[in-house]
């Protein structure tokens, strides 16, 4: 999100376009995606996975659905607890 509205969209691109090739002292506000000091290709395929999302939800970790969390507390209480008959 190099204009930093929230949403990764086409003015996005435009600011990447008209900065591309520059080096030096540059940042995500001039279209350097990934830090690397080159605005860039590396910096097009960064706009083009986080295209029409939000830089923040794209960051966001997956958090597990309440069933698988339940199953796998089950699981590891009966891990716990399980003793070998012999």
């Amino acid at each position: 999100d190099f204009d930093g509205d929230g949403v990764v969209t086409g003015l996005d691109f435009l600011i990447f376009q008209q900065n591309i090739g520059l080096t030096g002292q540059t940042d995500n506000t001039n279209g350097d995606a990934n830090g690397d000091g080159v605005v860039g290709a590396a910096d097009l395929v960064v706009w083009e996975t986080q295209y029409g999302t939000s830089p923040l939800s794209a960051a966001v970790s997956v958090v597990p659905e309440p069933a698988s969390v339940c199953l796998f507390g089950m699981s590891l209480f009966g891990a716990l607890f399980y003793r070998k008959r012999n």
